[in-house]
């Protein structure tokens, strides 16, 4: 199965964040966005329920891989077709996940001006 897929902007894997007195690298970071996301989850659901209401193997707890990797095989009798075609589906969750880092803005003193001695007169 292809891995869920977690980018991150305005930061590496080798950056480090502090957080009060821990410290983390971005690696570490998007690694625990990965393992604490839901779509895991989402795909072992519906494997189970499409073993249970589809395939009629209830309890059946194997092919997320074969419904969301390679493909379940199977045949399909299109109307209007001379017969049965061989073929696979497969199915795909697409979810997409930015970690973003968004810096403070530093406050931008403004330059003097020439004329600002004549004004203050």
């Amino acid at each position: 199965m292809k891995q869920h897929e977690v980018s991150h902007n305005n930061f590496g894997d080798e950056d480090v964040f502090e957080w009060g007195t821990i410290l983390t690298k971005g690696r570490e970071l998007t690694i625990a966005v990965k393992q604490g996301s839901i779509i895991h989850k989402l795909t072992e659901e519906i494997a189970q329920l499409l073993n249970n209401r589809i395939l009629k193997r209830p309890n059946y707890s194997g092919n997320q891989e074969k419904w969301f990797g390679e493909g379940m095989p199977c045949n399909i009798l299109k109307p209007g077709t001379p017969g049965w075609q061989k073929g696979k589906v497969k199915l795909q969750v697409e979810v997409k996940m930015i970690v973003e880092f968004v810096p403070d803005e530093p406050e931008i003193e403004k330059p003097e001006s020439p004329l600002d001695e004549f004004r203050q007169k």
